[in-house]
């Protein structure tokens, strides 16, 4: 049975979603013009760092939201951070490490590789991936 209360929830979630990601693409955007007209990248790099793991921490807001409601203390599941948090972290943050001269020792050694995942979307999706992983560390029990 479709339970109509909880349809116009996610209905109105998956609306703030997809204006909150709307709003995040045209901000980068005038982000990456304005980079690429006074060269001044720093104002898109660290919108960068920020708004993909919030965009991911929204996206595991409702986890949070029902453990809230649970009764106990809370705690960390520091397995999943460890386990799944840290890669992520490592490959959304890698073109930093990339073009880094004082943490290259991090990079990886494979060239072709390193390519992939700097040309590549994997540093947008492992920050959303690494918001939803912290969020969701947290549970009741």
């Amino acid at each position: 049975m479709v339970v109509f209360k909880s349809v116009k929830l996610y209905g109105l979630y998956a609306l703030f979603l997809f204006i909150l990601l709307i709003a995040i693409f045209a901000i980068e955007f005038q982000l990456k013009l304005h980079g690429s007209t006074t060269f001044q990248v720093w104002p898109e790099l660290l919108f960068g760092i920020i708004a993909y793991p919030f965009i991911g921490g929204i996206i595991g807001g409702l986890h949070l939201i029902k453990e809230r409601r649970k009764k106990g203390k809370w705690r960390v599941n520091i397995g999943k951070i460890m386990i799944i948090g840290l890669p992520a972290m490592y490959l959304a943050y890698y073109p930093f490490i990339y073009f880094s001269n004082t943490l290259h020792f991090l990079s990886i050694p494979n060239v072709f590789l390193a390519q992939a995942i700097i040309s590549g979307s994997a540093p947008y999706i492992c920050r959303m991936l690494l918001g939803y992983i912290i969020v969701t560390s947290f549970y009741k029990e």
